[in-house]
């Protein structure tokens, strides 16, 4: 299978999966809609199982670990390319679908976590160049750090379907950071 019939089977997907949910996302239809032969998808993908995990993967935004020195700048830099990405209401009514299906679908759960674990790699890379300057308090679990850190911000985006302007943003991250740094008198 060529580059350009693996990316119009994804394209394919992923309007499917926007349009109808995990429910109507069926290799017939995708073949239906995308004119390509059954046989062909099944050739790269083995299972609907396998192109649903493949055409989510291909959604995750790969951002770059900003460095600027310091965490909250780090951070306000890392979630200022999150917000300049184009208007998300399709994959959050994707992501939402998806979670819903997984309560009841394991292999799926385990799909869907494997790919919020690489998604939240850039978070955990400012976490981890913050700790190595001695920027967070002492004992601070990162992972704990990294769930709240991006929880607001996915529950905003997804649960309430906001966005945010930058005062919020700048408010919600100084707050966050406030709670995870040494206080300014301890010494490092």
């Amino acid at each position: 299978m060529t580059r350009g019939t693996q990316q119009k089977v994804r394209d394919t997907a992923l309007a499917l999966l926007i349009d109808e949910g995990v429910p109507g996302f069926t290799i017939d239809e995708i073949c239906r809609r995308s004119g390509i032969a059954k046989t062909t998808i099944y050739r790269h993908w083995p299972s609907v199982h396998d192109l649903l995990v493949d055409t989510v993967a291909s959604q995750i935004e790969h951002l770059p670990t900003p460095d600027t020195g310091g965490l909250r700048s780090d951070l306000g830099t890392l979630f200022g390319q999150v917000m300049s990405m184009p208007e998300i209401t399709g994959k959050r009514r994707m992501m939402l679908g998806l979670m819903q299906a997984a309560t009841d679908d394991h292999d799926l759960r385990n799909a869907l976590n494997k790919l919020t674990r690489e998604r939240s790699l850039p978070v955990l890379n400012v976490l981890r160049n913050a700790r190595e300057r001695r920027e967070l308090a002492d004992g601070l679990d990162i992972d704990h750090a990294a769930d709240l850190i991006e929880g607001p911000i996915v529950y905003r985006y997804m649960i309430r379907g906001d966005t945010f302007a930058q005062h919020d943003l700048d408010a919600i991250l100084d707050l966050i950071v406030a709670g995870l740094t040494r206080p300014p008198d301890t010494p490092a």
